[in-house]
């Protein structure tokens, strides 16, 4: 059955212990959120303090980095989806950018939703577990082969980190993904008071360089 945003909230209650694949993460659980999926502190933010989130954009990259020495500058679904698994994802703006019109305040219109829209849909998800069940044993692979298995790892920094450091890189995405959208609260009656200050103290430091000689901007510098 189509799954409804007001059942959002139930639907990672029922699923608190099982292991989720995302692609871009830190934005599906923006969205999950906004829904009313996901309040601060629920269920999903615990599966992602446990590890039980895994972003298959984030194991990509380090994945390539692991084994190619590089960042690769691009990792959307598609071209992963091709790579890893020979398939093509169809990625039609026109259906794409469109399921903003079936939404009005709040309510979302499920029975005018087209069917080549659900398709999409469904066909990213499937992708994305592809991908998810693919690239954890990769990765796994080489964190094991450079620090061995988590129960052998003295450190604990699979426990830490996450999969090749994929914890960590979650978690800097959702904070970092936060910041853009939100921004951040700047005094700015206290910036007027520190520029102003700056400005002093620049045009003091450069009278005590005049004296010496130089000048910028003025010919005849010693």
């Amino acid at each position: 059955p189509l799954e409804r945003r007001e059942h959002l909230a139930d639907f990672w209650r029922l699923h608190r212990n099982a292991k989720v694949y995302m692609h871009t993460a830190a934005f599906d659980i923006a969205v999950s959120e906004a829904a009313g999926g996901n309040e601060k502190g629920g269920e999903l933010h615990a599966m992602i303090a446990e590890g039980l989130v895994l972003d298959v954009s984030i194991l990509y990259r380090l994945w390539q980095g692991a084994t190619v020495g590089t960042m690769p500058p691009k990792f959307n679904l598609a071209l992963i989806s091709h790579e890893l698994l020979g398939t093509e994802l169809e990625k039609d703006d026109a259906v794409r950018l469109d399921f903003g019109r079936f939404l009005s305040q709040d309510s979302v219109d499920y029975a005018g939703i087209p069917s080549e829209h659900l398709a999409y849909a469904v066909r990213d998800a499937i992708a994305t577990y592809q991908l998810g069940v693919s690239l954890e044993p990769l990765c796994r692979k080489i964190h094991e082969q450079r620090i061995g298995p988590a129960s052998a790892d003295p450190d604990g920094r699979e426990f830490r980190y996450g999969l090749l450091g994929h914890d960590i890189q979650l978690k800097a995405e959702i904070a970092l993904k936060t910041i853009e959208r939100n921004g951040i609260g700047v005094d700015a009656q206290a910036v007027s008071r520190l520029a102003a200050s700056l400005d002093e103290r620049i045009a003091a430091c450069r009278n005590v360089l005049a004296i010496y000689g130089y000048r910028p901007g003025v010919k005849g510098n010693k």
